[in-house]
């Protein structure tokens, strides 16, 4: 896990991200509120998806707020997986 990528609260206005694996999708998963996250037991507070060899923007523009962000990313949507996707790449715009 990303860990507290910010070191600060603020806003998240874009998500993009992109995943070059070709068999696998990817989802990312995002806590914003502060705390420890466990990848694997952590229930994160929203997941976006990315399918095989594409890319997704997802846009918040009123902002999305957050108190720390946090986040990773696995090939499966539960939360108890730890599987790793190979070649995601997640930009995030915010202030």
């Amino acid at each position: 896990a990303e860990v507290d990528v910010t070191g600060t609260s603020g806003k998240i206005y874009s998500i993009e991200i992109t995943n070059s694996a070709g068999t696998h999708t990817s989802y990312a998963k995002f806590r914003l509120t502060s705390g420890t996250v466990t990848v694997g037991t952590t229930e994160p507070d929203m997941m976006l998806v990315c399918g095989p060899s594409t890319s997704e923007t997802y846009l918040f523009p009123n902002g999305l707020p957050f108190t720390q962000l946090t986040f990773w990313t696995t090939r499966d949507d539960a939360t108890s997986d730890t599987t790793a996707p190979n070649g995601t790449i997640i930009n995030i715009l915010c202030t």
